[in-house]
């Protein structure tokens, strides 16, 4: 380097100190954590939040599993619910349309007629598909479809299923006066019992098939004759109230006098059974007229089966020889009891067999008259020499079960000879049911809706004065203890639900 030029010496190194620079500040080992440590305690946080996260949404899951699961299985009780019910319903259904085909016959009597049924539906439900390989069950007090407990009818394969339970609940009550049954028919949503089954309850009412019987003013098993005197008529209001019906195949089985009868006359076989005695016939005289006009064929309409023991119970009071008033009077066999002038009934005189009874004077009856239905009409009589005044059932509460029962009825001696010979009019309301019947004497006898039935072969001999029909039983037909083939029906308003 030349020496002309001169060099600038480079600075001196900076000397070390400990002393800080102007505007610093002393740290030491414990000063700020550098940026590496500041990273770390922010990633525990972020840690921390994340696993709040993570819990919160395994509650979240867990709870909608939780109300899927439960909606799923509310799902399934529901639609088990549902098809139990709809069991439920249709087996009632099913059972309603077997007891209105069956024919309970009227002679049966009502401690029988669960039996009655159990013997018909198993008649008509062994062997088929329905009740497949099962049974009926009876064990006396109740019916049961099918007979074991743990099996049930199936409405279709793998199907929901039902049982029913039939019992027999009071026979009469005072307002319907009824033998009943109840019917529980238990659903299942298949053919096992389950705890969300279902069932449905109604009562059936026995109800009486339609007669004919009391289409008529006089309606006879036996023959019916008149007596060729003029006095001897049947009168009607409306005229067809005074028809004759015979279901007897004897010939003569009709035979009239000289007297009117305002109704047409009815046979089982052949215009020949009618004998005619020269009087009317539906106000026609000539015998070919009445014969191709007012005699007609046809079948014998089915006759009553009188019950008297729905009766008996009524009678809660021994009969008194000599007592002027009575009620609800009972009389023991072989009293033999005389009704003379002024006596008087209130309710029912109910007459145990064999008995003669004889009304000798004015008998006023505010009742009903009611034989046991034992014996014969050679042992059980009832004579009325003197007239009777038949009159309502006291309105009172003691009479009240009886006014039910005795509706439409007058007397009622299903095994007893009648006879009406007395020389005072005799007014009587509703039907005279008897095994044999005599209307003598020169009194006339009024009937107000009511028929005048006999239930033997012995003719009914019409001898006295006038009979007057007024109206005809229809309007008030007997139904409490008289009988005809029954079925069941269902009465909507005791239907309930319930569980099994």
């Amino acid at each position: 380097m030349p020496l002309g030029k001169l060099q600038q010496a480079p600075p001196p190194p900076a000397a070390v100190t400990d002393a800080p620079r102007a505007g610093s500040r002393a740290e030491g080992c414990a000063a700020a954590p550098a940026a590496g440590g500041l990273r770390r305690g922010r990633s525990g946080i972020v840690g921390v939040v994340a696993m709040l996260f993570l819990v919160l949404f395994a509650v979240l899951a867990i709870g909608f599993y939780a109300a899927v699961t439960l909606s799923a299985q509310i799902s399934a009780n529901e639609r088990a619910i549902y098809r139990s019910q709809l069991a439920a319903e249709s087996g009632m259904e099913y059972v309603r349309f077997q007891l209105a085909s069956l024919e309970i016959p009227a002679h049966r009597p009502p401690d029988k007629v669960l039996e009655e049924l159990f013997l018909q539906l198993r008649i008509k439900m062994c062997g088929t598909e329905n009740l497949g390989t099962g049974d009926v069950g009876y064990d006396g007090t109740t019916v049961t479809l099918p007979a074991d407990p743990d099996q049930f009818i199936q409405l279709g394969p793998q199907g929901p299923g039902f049982r029913a339970v039939i019992t027999q609940t009071n026979i009469w009550s005072d307002s319907a006066p009824a033998y009943r049954l109840r019917v529980q028919v238990f659903g299942s949503q298949g053919s096992v019992a389950t705890s969300v089954g279902r069932g449905v309850e109604i009562e059936y009412e026995m109800e009486n098939s339609r007669s004919a019987v009391f289409d008529y003013g006089v309606a006879a098993v036996g023959p019916v004759e008149f007596k060729s005197s003029p006095t001897a008529r049947l009168l009607g209001t409306p005229d067809a109230a005074a028809s004759v019906l015979t279901g007897s195949a004897v010939t003569p089985a009709i035979t009239t006098g000289k007297g009117e009868i305002e109704g047409k006359l009815y046979v089982p076989m052949s215009t020949s059974q009618v004998s005619l005695g020269g009087g009317s016939v539906a106000n026609e005289t000539n015998n070919a007229a009445i014969l191709s006009q007012h005699v007609h064929l046809t079948a014998a309409p089915e006759f009553p089966t009188v019950h008297t023991i729905f009766f008996k119970e009524l009678a809660t009071n021994a009969y008194v020889a000599g007592v002027a008033k009575q009620k609800n009077v009972r009389v023991p066999p072989n009293t033999n009891p005389s009704f003379s002038g002024g006596d008087v009934i209130d309710g029912i005189l109910y007459i145990e067999s064999p008995n003669t009874v004889t009304f000798s004077g004015h008998t006023n009856i505010n009742g009903l008259i009611v034989f046991e239905d034992r014996g014969s009409p050679a042992q059980n009589v009832l004579d009325f020499k003197g007239n009777v005044s038949h009159s309502a059932i006291p309105n009172t509460a003691e009479f009240a079960a009886l006014k039910a029962r005795a509706a439409g009825l007058a007397i009622a001696a299903p095994t007893a000879a009648v006879s009406l010979s007395s020389s005072v009019d005799s007014t009587l309301t509703g039907s005279i049911i008897a095994n044999k019947l005599t209307l003598g004497g020169s009194a006339d006898v009024s009937i107000t809706n009511g028929s005048l039935i006999t239930l033997g072969s012995d003719p009914v001999l019409v001898e006295g004065k006038a009979v007057h029909v007024i109206g005809t039983a229809v309007q008030d037909a007997p139904y409490a203890g008289v009988r005809f083939k029954a079925h069941f029906r269902p009465l909507p308003s005791t239907y309930r639900e319930m569980l099994p």
